[in-house]
């Protein structure tokens, strides 16, 4: 069990296209964070802040990154877990997430640096001075080849210390159980509480010969103690999120690119001509789904069997609503469509050929949040988007 020790959060309820010195402080002590140039001059276009976090622009000659200047008189040691929040929209390059090191006064002490070399994630500590005999350099990594420049990634990275003989160890996590490295090394001692004056997110110490993150950071936290497996299961849940108002991903929504799988569907998608916002995945948060058999609800609707979580509206004809005396929904935040009503899948399961059926609670589920209010057509079947009125979906925005 590990306890939480400090924790950004870098997305903001406004979007801000330039976020340049914007100064956030941290949920538990509010130490000080802020977005840095480190470079000539100082270009607006670099760097901006929204619901995703905050965008770092380095796709050529910027040199943005985030300063967490509050850490730089704290005492990071012993056994450490970090969790972060990262969409690295260039994976062609070097990337250093996040490292922690001394600046001037230490230069030989203890640090550790986790970054993206290519195709591997790495993690790198030093327990404490390069010029002790018994403490040299560890590091593990991981190739990772389901990485894409689309998708946040939820990773955890652990250092647990050594004693005496004892080896410690370190782990890389990415989404849970998607990729891990265990690895177990002979540090000789425990991670030194030795400040280090740098601890910067998106680059390295020296700014000579540095390269730079493009890509968005959501949050960071940094715990005292270690997560275990089933830990970081857990934290990857609740970063996740529950709901169940959403499809599978293998299901296909129509858009103006063509129909494509809600796992494979981007931000440069567009849908009846909107822009989409945020594509929202979570878990399910029941322990069934509806499965509507091809058909069920008119010629092609759906075009083949559907699975589609319990509280998914769909709009069907209000003459086929009648004839199976189904349940319509009427509220004011449901969109209105002419000749149409809402209708909760939960309610289609009076139909002959709509069954509910028992599936995985932990079910990865996807829904769509668009610019504005919407309506979107998956498998022949046309249903609502995410309204972002809701105080439901506030939460995922």
């Amino acid at each position: 069990m590990a306890t939480l020790l400090y924790h950004w959060d870098f997305t903001s309820s406004v979007d801000i296209t330039n976020a340049s010195g914007t100064t956030i402080l941290d949920k538990r002590e509010s130490l000080e964070a802020k977005i840095i140039y480190r470079g000539d001059g100082n270009p607006t276009d670099k760097v901006s802040r929204n619901s995703d976090g905050i965008f770092l622009n380095n796709e050529t000659d910027g040199k943005y990154c985030i300063d967490l200047s509050g850490l730089d008189n704290k005492s990071i040691s012993g056994d450490i877990s970090m969790e972060m929040v990262i969409k690295n929209k260039d994976l062609s390059k070097k990337a250093i997430y996040f490292q922690s090191i001394s600046d001037v006064s230490n230069k030989d002490s203890a640090y550790f640096t986790f970054r993206n070399n290519l195709s591997k994630t790495i993690l790198e500590a030093r327990t404490d001075s390069k010029s002790l005999p018994d403490v040299v350099k560890k590091s593990a990594n991981i190739s990772v080849s389901n990485i894409n420049t689309d998708d946040f990634f939820h990773y955890v990275f652990t250092i647990k210390s050594a004693d005496a003989d004892i080896s410690g160890e370190i782990n890389i996590y990415i989404n849970h159980d998607e990729a891990r490295v265990n690895k177990k090394v002979s540090f000789g001692k425990s991670l030194s509480g030795t400040l280090r004056e740098s601890n910067l997110i998106g680059t390295q110490k020296n700014p000579i010969g540095a390269n730079y993150l493009h890509g968005v950071v959501k949050y960071i936290k940094l715990y005292k103690g270690i997560w275990d497996d089933s830990e970081v299961k857990t934290l990857y849940e609740n970063y996740i999120g529950s709901g169940n108002i959403c499809f599978l991903g293998r299901e296909k929504v129509e858009t103006d690119q063509g129909k494509i799988r809600f796992d494979d569907l981007t931000i440069d998608h567009t849908i009846l001509g909107k822009k989409i916002k945020k594509i929202v995945k979570v878990f399910n948060s029941e322990s069934s789904l509806i499965f509507i058999s091809k058909h069920a609800l008119g010629k092609k609707i759906p075009t083949k069997n559907t699975y589609i979580s319990r509280n998914h509206g769909v709009y069907l004809d209000k003459e086929f609503i009648e004839t199976n005396q189904l349940e319509p929904q009427i509220h004011p935040l449901i969109l209105d469509i002419a000749e149409k009503n809402m209708v909760r899948a939960r309610n289609l399961i009076k139909m002959k050929t709509v069954m509910e059926v028992s599936r995985n609670k932990k079910d990865l589920l996807y829904n769509v949040l668009l610019e504005q209010e919407g309506k979107m057509v998956v498998n022949g079947i046309l249903c609502e988007t995410l309204n972002p009125n809701d105080e439901l979906v506030k939460k995922f925005i």
